[in-house]
């Protein structure tokens, strides 16, 4: 997938500006422009690198599922498990223990050659046992790749790492999710032993927060959160009680469970780091919704920049936006940016009426002033680093505004469904369809909209 699933709610800046005087570092984005949350390895090499030998290559079909995860902490045996002989029973192995919540089976595949790697592994142990992950499993994808000299001094000189997808569902999630880490196995006299996790190739891919950090775990009717250990979970999930509560009534006819999983990272670098950026490239950022996995239908979640809430009401007319992108599947529709970001907006701000004269006040100046714009914006207009993000928002808002005033609520929600559902996200037929005007008339109906909002000073 594309990084079509960023997106970046910069008519929050405007609202934060001129409601509370705070200063934001910058507006959100969600998910239709992110990073591929399924990348393709960028060091490939052969499972039968010179060097490994046949029987020492890990297995590209290794795989392992974990059972049911509900049920009570298996006694801990005090036998010395069997260390495993191949890359697939070790995973199995793993996940088996996670699934039994049993920690001396774990331990046990865990190798004691580099004495840091015992806590990161006890770090990830706990998470798991905490969030006690459905459908988790882990599967080789058969890529591996050599260890620097100084880790195999450590580590063994037969010692590797693999690329391994991590498979992992938690309540709300539509199915499991499909990431990709990599995994460093120790070769013993015994058998293999999961060694380290620090050994895979420099370019980021997203990684679940589990694995990078401590996390907390909660859950309500409406919203599964986690997140760091530092986070009020409790306030996330208020916020998202209350932004299920407001947009399931004006989201008909979809197949949203009305639920939301929210990933709330400690900094701002692990965000950068669990989606998979480059560090640095997400300092505008305050929410993004992705598609956490491949296919056709992989789960979207909300992840939330924790530098970027400085209020609770930014914070409600955030995860009221990126609820839309949730309940409509926004960061894999065709429909054009103008239009999804525009829509989750305008839902939004019917939930918070104050904002909506702040958000559209420094558009209709400049419309004021210069007149309207030209034509709605265009995917460019989006993008992060654009000069006027602020005012791209703002005019894919009214553009949808002007649409719900002019021909009602529901005929706006039926021409973004169809919309959505084109073959090539054009709004042509669309508009004659359910307004009965071609796109022409649909942007010169705005311009006129804007002047008179203009005129009077308010949407």
């Amino acid at each position: 997938m594309s990084r079509r699933s960023v997106r970046l709610l910069a008519a929050v800046l405007a609202l934060l500006v001129a409601l509370t005087g705070v200063a934001c570092s910058g507006p959100s984005r969600a998910g239709r422009q992110q990073t591929n949350t399924s990348p393709t390895n960028t060091s490939p090499t052969n499972s039968r690198t010179p060097g490994y030998g046949a029987g020492n290559s890990p297995s590209a079909s290794a795989t392992a599922v974990a059972r049911p995860p509900h049920r009570p902490t298996a006694p801990q045996s005090s036998r010395t498990p069997t260390a495993p002989r191949t890359l697939d029973s070790l995973l199995t192995g793993l996940v088996r223990a996670v699934g039994n919540r049993n920690h001396t089976d774990f331990t046990a595949l865990v190798s004691h050659r580099d004495p840091a790697f015992r806590a990161s592994a006890g770090m990830i142990w706990d998470n798991l046992v905490r969030i006690r992950p459905v459908r988790f499993g882990l599967h080789s994808s058969g890529n591996k790749r050599r260890l620097s000299n100084a880790r195999a001094q450590v580590l063994g000189n037969d010692a590797y790492a693999v690329e391994v997808r991590v498979r992992w569902a938690v309540p709300g999630d539509t199915a499991a999710s499909d990431q990709r880490v990599w995994m460093t196995i120790v070769r013993t006299r015994t058998g293999l032993q999961w060694g380290g996790i620090t050994d895979g190739p420099s370019p980021p891919q997203p990684t679940p927060l589990w694995w990078l950090e401590p996390v907390r775990y909660g859950h309500n009717k409406a919203a599964t959160v986690i997140a760091g250990a530092r986070v009020d979970i409790g306030r996330w999930l208020t916020a998202a009680d209350t932004a299920v509560a407001r947009d399931a009534p004006r989201l008909r006819d979809t197949d949203w469970n009305q639920k939301l999983v929210i990933i709330v990272p400690s900094t701002e670098q692990l965000m950068e780091r669990s989606l998979g950026a480059p560090a640095g490239s997400d300092a505008q950022l305050a929410a993004v919704s992705w598609p956490d996995g491949a296919g056709d239908h992989p789960p979207i979640r909300i992840m939330i920049n924790p530098a970027g809430q400085p209020s609770a009401l930014a914070t409600a007319i955030v995860l009221a936006h990126e609820a839309v992108h949730v309940a409509t599947r926004s960061p894999i529709s065709r429909a054009p940016s103008w239009l999804v970001e525009g829509y989750a907006d305008y839902v939004a701000y019917l939930s918070y009426p104050q904002a909506v004269q702040p958000a559209a006040a420094g558009l209709l100046a400049e419309v004021k002033k210069h007149g309207p714009p030209a034509a709605l914006p265009e995917e460019t207009d989006f993008a992060v680093g654009h000069h006027d993000l602020n005012r791209s928002y703002a005019e894919a808002w009214t553009a949808c505004r002007y649409l719900a005033d002019r021909f009602g609520d529901r005929r706006l929600w039926r021409f973004y469904r169809a919309v959505d559902a084109s073959a090539d996200g054009s709004i042509t037929r669309p508009a004659d369809k359910v307004f009965g005007v071609s796109d022409h008339q649909l942007i010169a109906g705005w311009q006129r909209y804007l002047r008179a909002a203009a005129s009077r000073g308010r949407v």
